[in-house]
């Protein structure tokens, strides 16, 4: 973890978690019983490998025009922070094996610049 070294003198302390990725798998699939061990192997691969992830319910739909016919499906939000140390390449290799293994021909995959964990500093509070 890179912590910041503009926190001197701050009321907080940043501490880099690393580039996110953030994924969408759809609700339906992954949350029926046929796909129960694909969720289990999702989560234990996440909590293993990257200490954690977020899973964001409701409401996330997706449209897409595939040749003529436009598709649409309801998604769960993935995100995952890819520390420094962890390979994105093995996260990316995991999540097209979860689409294979949910019959889907693309998972929308995205990262970005950085992640943080902002950090409150306990400041001693006096009464006036």
């Amino acid at each position: 973890m890179l912590r910041n070294a503009d926190s001197v003198g701050k009321k907080y302390e940043k501490v880099s978690l690393g580039m996110p990725a953030i994924f969408y798998l759809p609700s339906l699939k992954i949350n029926a019983d046929e796909y129960k061990e694909v969720k289990s192997k999702l989560h234990k691969f996440l909590l293993k490998e990257f200490g954690g992830y977020t899973a964001e319910k409701g409401g996330m739909a997706g449209y897409w025009v595939d040749g003529t016919t436009l598709d649409y499906t309801e998604n769960i939000k993935y995100t995952v922070a890819v520390g420094k140390h962890k390979s994105m390449d093995a996260l990316e290799e995991f999540i097209a094996s979860i689409g294979d293994e949910l019959s889907e021909k693309a998972i929308y995959f995205e990262t970005g610049k950085d992640s943080w964990l902002i950090y409150p500093i306990r400041q001693e509070h006096s009464d006036f």
